[in-house]
């Protein structure tokens, strides 16, 4: 409601997202329903579920076509999963270990989505990994590839498409700091990649956020990809004129 209020101000620049419990899945629905109401364009969800409700279990089946038939895209943020990220556990000096283990929650999450078929079922449902870097991508392709390629049998999975494919077709991916390159974009694809400034976190490039996009980190590749990173595909995703 807050945010939804907020947002009323200047619907022009202001476009907000919903959080969405999912203990009960039924009212996850009717949330995300009144969220698409009252204006706001998508929702974030926890990171991971609880361990004996995996995203794969069919009762989110209704979650997911809802987010389907509404174009409310689904954001997974770091430090989110259900049962704690573990970042704080063993204390300060701990801290700095902990924080490198923080991505492999969600990349856990979006392999499980696309082994346990959901993102098949549910094609135009779109996901976003959030605050989670962006580097990691093309290497996560290549290992989900390479882990359905030689063994997939054991599972007894075949799917229609490559992992990867339903990666580069659902899922984005946002970032702050890191420097886009030729190779990750030719690998992962400039449609599905978006900068942020973060404003006001710690782990922000602001104040500097123009010095940053105008400097070197986007400079490997061209200014019509650049375009999309950092303005043209959220605008898209967030049906935003």
């Amino acid at each position: 409601d807050f945010v939804a209020d907020y947002c009323h101000y200047n619907p022009k620049r202001l476009v907000g997202l919903g959080l969405i419990e999912l203990e009960d899945i039924s009212a996850g629905v009717a949330e995300l329903q009144r969220c698409a109401k009252n204006g706001l364009r998508g929702a974030m969800i926890w990171a991971s579920p609880p361990e004996d409700k995996p995203y794969t279990d069919p009762a989110y089946d209704p979650f997911w076509a809802a987010a389907q038939e509404l174009k409310m895209p689904l954001s997974l943020h770091i430090l989110t999963e259900r049962r704690g990220s573990g970042v704080g556990s063993g204390g300060r000096r701990r801290f700095l270990t902990n924080y490198l283990s923080v991505p492999h929650g969600i990349q856990k999450q979006l392999a499980i989505l696309i082994f346990g078929g959901v993102l098949e079922r549910f094609p135009n449902l779109k996901l976003i990994s959030a605050e989670n870097d962006v580097s990691w991508v093309p290497h996560f392709m290549y290992r989900i590839d390479h882990a359905y390629d030689r063994f997939r049998h054991f599972q007894g999975l075949t799917l229609p498409m490559l992992p990867s494919e339903y990666v580069k077709r659902q899922v984005y991916a946002t970032f702050q700091f890191e420097s886009v390159g030729r190779d990750l974009v030719d690998a992962y694809g400039a449609e599905r990649m978006m900068w942020s400034s973060d404003y006001p976190h710690t782990d922000s490039p602001w104040p500097h956020s123009r010095e940053y996009i105008e400097g070197s980190a986007f400079k490997r590749i061209t200014p019509e990809e650049t375009q999309k990173i950092v303005a043209d595909n959220a605008a898209q995703l967030y049906q935003i004129n």
